[in-house]
């Protein structure tokens, strides 16, 4: 479950994804999250999963599709990576305690949706 806020749709007329997913997956427990794309804050807030992927907090964002970046801050550490966004694109995100910030991105949903 999150508490966080979640920045306002943006109108565009550029080709949407027909899905895209961040999903803050394992080892979050009120943790402060912050998560960027392309420059813009889209979300922050507290996270708490467990860990177990089941409990993911799942953040559905429209994005236009094309090239991006994704920065991802979990208590004060960053991680970034970027990715060719097409129809759909499903990102997990694990936070664990070394501290370290891992990607999975995937075109099909994760298996616990």
């Amino acid at each position: 479950c999150d508490t966080g806020t979640r920045a306002p749709k943006q109108d565009t007329t550029e080709p949407r994804a027909d899905v895209f997913e961040i999903h803050l997956q394992s080892w979050f427990s009120q943790t402060p999250v912050h998560v960027d794309i392309d420059g813009s804050r889209v979300f922050m807030g507290n996270i708490t999963t467990g860990s177990i992927l089941a409990f993911a907090a799942i953040l559905p964002i429209e994005l236009a599709k094309g090239e991006h970046s994704l920065r991802v801050t979990v208590n004060a550490v960053s991680a970034d990576t970027t990715f060719l966004l097409g129809d759909s694109l499903f990102v997990g995100v694990n936070y664990y305690s070394d501290p370290k910030i891992a990607f999975t991105l995937q075109r099909n949903p994760f298996p616990y949706r």
